[in-house]
């Protein structure tokens, strides 16, 4: 019996054989494994930097076509300042026919540049005059102080802003900078834009 069990086991050589072949083969499998996560992270990595890279030249062709359209905007306070009806209106808010000139004025040149309103504002924060001055929500008469991009222009830094119009409730671009006479601030003149039609190309580039 002990000469059969003998003979029915296999040599110590066959037996180390069959160990480094399993050993072998789970080294393989394992450096196939690791190989395969490699592969996915580093296509991962790639795959996040360039939606990265896309992401930032995106917003730059955002940003450069958003400052384009407020370049048109920027003219605005120079002619405003030429104007001797709202340099006066500003010096004398009271003078009722002069705010009504001045609402004609601001409401035709609105129309003009193509903005969603115009309006001048005293160093109160108080608006004196508006292109929307005929409409039921006209913003003549409005106290705007505290919106922070009236605040800005009053410290003598024109500056933009996203937000809602708290008497309109439409969402906008205001754009406001300083009105100056004989080389003091009397005033801030704040433009209106829709950027709606810039936002849905943008969408529609994306």
């Amino acid at each position: 019996a002990t000469e059969a069990a003998a003979v029915s086991s296999p040599p110590a050589p066959r037996l180390r054989r069959r160990r480094l072949a399993r050993l072998a083969w789970c080294v393989a499998l394992a450096v196939g494994v690791a190989l395969a996560y490699a592969a996915y992270w580093w296509t991962e990595q790639m795959s996040t930097e360039r939606l990265r890279a896309a992401g930032a030249q995106r917003l730059e062709v955002y940003a450069a076509s958003l400052e384009n359209l407020l370049d048109k905007y920027d003219f605005l306070p120079q002619m405003l300042e030429l104007d001797k009806d709202v340099l006066a209106l500003l010096e004398h808010p009271g003078d009722y026919a002069r705010q009504q000139e001045v609402n004609a004025y601001l409401e035709r040149l609105s129309r003009q540049a193509g903005s969603r309103i115009i309006y001048i504002v005293d160093l109160q924060g108080r608006t004196v005059a508006a292109s929307n001055w005929r409409h039921k929500d006209s913003f003549v008469g409005d106290d705007i102080g505290f919106r922070p991009y009236v605040q800005d222009a009053l410290r003598g830094h024109p500056n933009g802003f996203y937000g809602v119009g708290t008497t309109s409730g439409e969402p906008g671009y205001f754009y406001a900078r300083g009105v100056h006479r004989d080389g003091r601030m009397v005033g801030v003149a704040v433009a209106k834009v829709n950027i709606e039609e810039q936002e849905r190309g943008w969408v529609q580039g994306a």
